[in-house]
């Protein structure tokens, strides 16, 4: 049974382009979701799970900058790529600062797009797996009777959990030999 990579939404302008980019990602395996507008775009993310965006910065009707701002505050690790063919640099910047994982200039390569959205997903799920190892590190360190919810407390318990997840070796405890060495 095979997965697909992940689901995609592509907003941007109709056209030959646009329309040859999604071939191309579903030929890739992508889930393919397309909006011609805005309202779509916002529709599409409120009600589908989105893990990359591929969207205009600027065009008739698709306002780029208002659809990254929903997706990323709907999901902080969407990959975001945004699209231009002569949107002022520093709304391309804007884009980058708000956390767009790229920024790509028509005409689009395929290959290039592919490449940046596989790289996005890599992080995504990267980022996830962090997110579950700790909370699997706070499940198995317990801090046993330490509760409160003081500066200090909070504090030591911060250290706790930090050194924790260290190999560090504690000061003052004793230094297990492997024979080894």
């Amino acid at each position: 049974m095979s997965r697909t990579p992940g689901s995609v939404l592509v907003a941007d302008r109709p056209g030959d382009a646009t329309s040859a980019l999604v071939a191309f990602l579903r030929d890739a395996g992508f889930e393919v979701f397309t909006s011609p507008d805005d309202a779509g775009a916002l529709h599409t993310l409120d009600e589908e799970r989105v893990d990359c965006l591929v969207c205009e910065l600027r065009a008739p009707r698709l306002d780029g900058m208002a659809v990254l701002r929903r997706a990323l505050a709907l999901d902080a690790e969407v990959c975001a790529v945004m699209v231009t063919d002569g949107a002022p640099l520093e709304l391309a910047i804007e884009a980058m600062r708000l956390g767009a994982y790229d920024v790509q200039v028509r005409p689009l390569h395929h290959e290039r797009v592919i490449a940046v959205v596989s790289r996005g997903l890599a992080h995504r799920q990267l980022a996830a797996r962090v997110v579950d190892m700790e909370a699997d590190l706070d499940r198995r360190v317990t801090l046993g009777g330490l509760e409160g919810r003081s500066r200090a407390i909070t504090r030591v318990t911060e250290q706790i959990r930090h050194l924790g997840a260290s190999r560090a070796p504690v000061p003052g405890s004793p230094v297990i030999s492997t024979g080894k060495g």
